[in-house]
């Protein structure tokens, strides 16, 4: 069976949008980064897109010690 990769991608936080890259780090979880934070409510229920679609909007960026979100 031959595999074709098109792209890689992670999405460090869950629910919210992806990042493209150009190569990837895995560890002993998967991709390095890779869906490691989620939003959650004060009692600490997470939210899922399917809730609030909103969440797709917002962007995460890497930087060398610190995850920015924007919208």
């Amino acid at each position: 069976m031959e595999v074709e990769i098109t792209g890689l991608r992670i999405y460090p936080v869950k629910a919210c949008g992806v990042i493209e890259l150009e190569e990837m780090s895995f560890g002993d979880r998967g991709p390095e980064l890779d869906r490691r934070w989620m939003v959650t409510r004060p009692d600490g229920a997470f939210l899922t897109q399917r809730e609030h679609p909103v969440l797709a909007r917002v962007r995460a960026a890497l930087g060398p010690d610190h995850l920015e979100l924007s919208v």
